[in-house]
């Protein structure tokens, strides 16, 4: 179908249905081992959140000009959202932002969700971005965090709009649960003077997660950060081990993979902490329960009462779906990538 073409045939669609949109919607790939899952994805968005999706599917491979569109309606209840879905490659590929233009809802924010590395590509993106309100990106997209931390630290100043990454809004819920099991200056102190901290995660890979450590990652730089604690040296090998210093002792951190097919793939499992004068904090997820987390806390000679928090925000549902469309972006972000930046001491 040709771009001209688009809006007259978006008319037919919609004879019984109400047409509604908050926004645009942009989602870009051109893995195809991802396309299902942004497809789930845009279907958890208007769920909650009606809008206009424009889903850009790139061929990046030589010689290859391939150029076709294909309308179509998404339905809930009695509300419809335009689907617009492109293929494009060679001479078309960078033509893509001038196609999409006549087609965005005017007046609506632009929300631009890039499936691919946002630091490497100079093409489509920089032009989709002088639209967009918003820029969500994945760091799934890389096997190598260290360098994607230190391009994003370099490029973040230069983007003309917000931006957020998946995998900090996969760990908000965790960063809440800790923030709220740990609330007094009394447990704050004791993690400060941390021992040994062990965070498991979901190795369980499929065709669209494939580097399941970050968000374990991601959660013990962003406590770093918040603690002060100092990185010293990290080892690889079937567990990544971290070591620190925190208050002038050592401080081992332990990234330990597991394997739950009910759980999202890299999702956070276990937090455990053991601080020198012999305190034991244990955040698990309750596997039949996968939204609670059960919370222990003991000492040497003393244990309190088990209790469960909330994990609000996951992989999917409307809690992450928010965070992801309308978090505000945080400065622990890139304090948190400047720990990951160094990782390769």
């Amino acid at each position: 179908m040709k771009p001209a073409t688009i809006q007259a045939t978006e008319k037919k669609l919609y004879p019984n249905k109400q047409k509604a949109s908050l926004f645009n919607f942009i989602i870009y790939t051109h893995e195809e081992r991802r396309v299902p899952y942004f497809r789930d994805l845009v279907d958890t968005v208007i769920e909650k959140f009606p809008c206009r999706i424009i889903f850009i599917k790139g061929n990046t491979f030589e010689g290859e000009d391939e150029f076709h569109t294909e309308v179509t309606l998404k339905v809930t209840g009695s509300i419809a959202c335009d689907h617009i879905e492109i293929h494009a490659g060679g001479k078309h590929l960078e033509q893509v932002p001038y196609y999409i233009l006549p087609h965005l809802e005017p007046d609506l924010p632009i929300y631009l969700l890039w499936g691919q590395d946002p630091t490497s590509e100079n093409e489509v993106l920089p032009r989709l971005m002088e639209y967009a309100d918003r820029l969500i990106f994945d760091s799934e997209c890389t096997a190598k965090l260290q360098e994607f931390s230190k391009n994003i630290i370099k490029n973040v100043q230069s983007f003309p709009c917000q931006v957020l990454d998946m995998n900090w809004a996969r760990i908000a819920g965790w960063r809440n649960v800790i923030a709220n099991g740990l609330d007094s200056p009394e447990r704050i102190d004791q993690l400060c003077h941390a021992k040994e901290v062990t965070i498991t995660y979901n190795d369980y890979q499929t065709e669209a997660f494939q580097h399941n450590q970050t968000q374990a990652d991601y959660l013990q730089a962003w406590l770093a950060t918040r603690l002060g604690w100092k990185l010293k040296s990290v080892s690889h090998g079937t567990k990544t081990m971290l070591h620190y210093m925190t208050k002038g002792k050592d401080l081992t951190v332990r990234l330990v993979p597991t394997d739950i097919r009910s759980f999202s793939p890299g999702s956070i499992t276990k937090f455990t902490v053991s601080t020198h004068d012999e305190h034991h904090f244990e955040f698990e997820r309750h596997e039949e329960h996968p939204r609670q987390v059960l919370v222990n806390i003991s000492s040497k000679d003393k244990c309190w009462i088990p209790f469960s928090l909330p994990l609000m925000t996951q992989s999917k549902g409307s809690a992450f779906i928010q965070e992801l469309l309308y978090a505000h972006p945080s400065g622990h972000y890139l304090e948190m990538l400047e720990i990951i930046s160094n990782e390769n001491l």
